[in-house]
């Protein structure tokens, strides 16, 4: 019987898909366009997040936060506000995601 445990490289999409099978439609469209009460609610009471940011040239970087709930404020739902101390990495990745819209809060 083959080893299925043996880790085998994927060269593309197709090839992935025949792995795994294609997503199911819920998984596929679970992007929001915006947040809702449920989302609101569970940023209030999280103590720990991730702030994902990707300059002009592509070039990612995620960066992890911490701080008792409630240090994340949900300004509207499309804008969520989160402290960090002036001049710090995450300071300067804020700035960043202000030119280069494409920043995400995990």
């Amino acid at each position: 019987m083959p080893d299925d445990t043996t880790a085998k490289p994927v060269s593309d999409t197709a090839q992935l898909v025949r792995i795994v099978g294609e997503p199911k439609p819920e998984i596929a469209t679970k992007e929001m366009p915006a947040l809702d009460v449920h989302c609101r609610h569970f940023i209030s009471l999280c103590p720990f997040l991730c702030i994902s940011t990707a300059d002009a040239a592509g070039n990612q970087d995620v960066s992890p936060r911490g701080d008792p709930p409630g240090f994340v404020h949900v300004l509207d739902d499309r804008t969520i506000l989160s402290r960090t101390a002036k001049g710090t990495a995450a300071s300067t990745r804020c700035a960043i995601s202000l030119k280069i819209p494409m920043s995400a809060f995990c």
